[in-house]
């Protein structure tokens, strides 16, 4: 005998790195299970293993999940779980305002964010950056399998350079362009290591712009008035 099949309701999100709209179902319980089980191990990459297979679960296109920016997969995600579990989360803060000789206020406030009106924050931003007479290299966004291997790295004394190399497509100058992927071992750290302070600067400025999740209020302290300008940024942020 079938069972029977419940209909469920489908959204759309604009992605823009793929410039179009992709459509969604909701979480089911065996996506939600999959996430409390990453919340339990306080995991980051187990963390970020549930949100890439939720992800590939609720999007009913094909999406290569594993090429998107992070912050595409985190934006995405945000609107998965606005639609599925509730568009509002309630956060708490402590009052750290001084009201007397060292001694704070430590009220709790809470704070109501509306997931759908949380927006990508852009700014003006080149992925192809100009070195020096006609030498450049062209960035790409970190993704989630980036991610994970920068976190493996992340304690290394080599860590800004292996976080540039998973970011970089390819060295170009004049006459030829030089993929990240085709180079000899040790080819690429030696070009980092050739380059100038001003030059390294325009590189790190590209990861200092990069897109992200943000949202900005105000609160105010109920019990001393004080006035706080509450700002989150990146996922983790609407969830602690």
């Amino acid at each position: 005998m079938a069972i029977p099949k419940i209909d469920l309701p489908t959204y759309k999100l604009k992605i823009e790195s793929l410039n179009k709209e992709i459509t969604f179902r909701p979480f089911l319980v065996k996506e939600e299970k999959i996430l409390l089980m990453a919340l339990e191990s306080k995991d980051y990459e187990t963390s970020l293993d549930a949100i890439k297979q939720i992800v590939k679960n609720c999007v009913l296109e094909d999406v290569d999940v594993e090429s998107l920016p992070l912050y595409e997969i985190e934006y995405l995600f945000l609107n998965l779980r606005a639609r599925s579990i509730g568009e509002i989360v309630t956060l708490e803060y402590v009052c750290e305002n001084v009201v007397a000789e060292n001694k704070r206020c430590k009220s709790r406030m809470e704070m109501n964010v509306d997931l759908l009106q949380v927006a990508i924050d852009h700014k003006p931003i080149q992925n192809m950056i100009q070195l020096s007479n006609g030498v450049g290299i062209k960035l790409n966004y970190p993704t989630i399998s980036i991610s994970k291997v920068l976190i493996e790295k992340l304690n290394s004394k080599d860590a800004p350079t292996e976080i540039l190399k998973q970011c970089t497509e390819y060295l170009f100058d004049e006459n030829q362009v030089y993929k990240i992927d085709e180079m000899q071992q040790g080819e690429f750290d030696e070009f980092v290591n050739n380059l100038t302070t001003e030059q390294y600067r325009k590189i790190k400025k590209f990861f200092l712009d990069m897109p992200i999740l943000k949202f900005e209020n105000e609160l105010v302290c109920k019990k001393c008035g004080k006035n706080h300008t509450i700002r989150l940024e990146g996922l983790l942020d609407f969830f602690v």
